[in-house]
């Protein structure tokens, strides 16, 4: 039987400080335009589990995502390579 279920978080920084930039000189936050989320389906079908996450971000380090991949696997009952982190 296939299930699925869908989830979003606010993921804003509550404290601001400077923007890295990988080209350019960092500069100071001073506020928030619009709100950053994470948005997350989850599926399972016949025993197996994946996620596909999105994040408000332009990009992730790669050490990054495997610790988050290795936060949220045992949280929901996942293989970390059964999670799909977009940005």
């Amino acid at each position: 039987m296939f299930q699925a279920g869908i989830s979003e978080i606010e993921i804003t920084p509550r404290e601001y400080g400077h923007l890295g930039r990988l080209i350019a000189v960092p500069t100071q936050v001073t506020g928030v335009v619009c709100p950053l989320y994470a948005r997350a389906i989850v599926m399972e079908n016949n025993g197996t589990r994946l996620a596909v996450i999105s994040v408000d971000m332009n990009f992730i380090f790669t050490e990054n995502i495997r610790e988050i991949r290795d936060h949220i696997a045992p949280a929901g009952g996942l293989d970390p390579n059964n999670i799909m982190i977009c940005c």
